[in-house]
């Protein structure tokens, strides 16, 4: 994949990460695992552009709460070192999709109810912080807890900026904590033209055309689509673990 083919693959994937919160990590892994990326590699290019995206998304669409992100540094942040460190030194590239596919797509036809979406509140309601250090592990393990992030934050609220707050956030410091953890094992990236394509290439999507389509959409809506959308993440994930 050379830099204009990953300069698209990281617009379009910025436009839907701008709109539901994920996006970048959940389906560029993947992506680019198909292209011939080795694992690290990839790293290198997707948690620069993702954390860029997200700290842009709280920066133009969201207050930022210092005592609610201070609770999730506790529950999510020593999680992530562990699935990471793990990940890199022992477990590289560790597939899960089925999994998680299974989980989004039974969430995602649960949602379209009403009654069952009061339900899954409650149910995430009662599982508090504790699940988000679950959800941690497994995108330290993988690069796929965004789909489970997301499950998680659509189901808390039926508010649109709500839910889009809570995945920017949380998974601002997946992509933080994964970074850190990246530079200690293995050292700075290399500066080359895929970092600086992969993170200034968000910005323009994002400003142009993500943040557009998210403030246009009406709270209604917003629940009807994040329930399509982990649909199409279920069976997109499907799609690629059958390859």
């Amino acid at each position: 994949m050379d830099e204009l083919m990953l300069l698209a693959a990281v617009a379009l994937l910025a436009v839907v990460q701008s709109v539901f919160g994920v996006g970048l990590l959940l389906f560029g892994t993947p992506l680019l695992l198909l292209a011939g990326y080795p694992y690290l590699e990839l790293l290198y290019v997707l948690l620069p552009a993702s954390a860029t995206l997200s700290a842009l998304q709280l920066r133009f669409d969201h207050s930022v709460r210092p005592r609610e992100v201070g609770g999730y540094v506790l529950w999510v942040v020593p999680a992530i070192f562990v699935g990471t460190v793990t990940s890199l030194l022992y477990l590289t590239g560790l597939d899960i999709r089925i999994p998680v596919a299974v989980l989004l797509a039974v969430t995602g036809v649960l949602r379209l109810s009403q009654r069952t979406r009061v339900k899954l509140q409650a149910a995430c309601a009662a599982a508090g912080r504790p699940a988000l250090s679950l959800i941690a592990l497994v995108h330290g393990l993988t690069n796929m807890g965004g789909g489970l992030l997301a499950m998680y934050a659509g189901a808390r609220s039926d508010q649109k900026r709500e839910v889009h707050r809570i995945v920017a956030v949380v998974y601002l410091l997946f992509a933080g904590s994964q970074l850190v953890v990246l530079y200690v094992v293995h050292g700075p990236p290399p500066l080359d033209l895929r970092l600086v394509v992969s993170t200034v290439g968000v910005a323009v999507p994002y400003l142009l055309l993500g943040r557009r389509v998210f403030q246009a959409m009406s709270d209604r809506r917003y629940q009807t689509a994040f329930s399509a959308f982990m649909l199409c993440c279920a069976g997109v994930l499907t799609w690629q673990a059958a390859q």
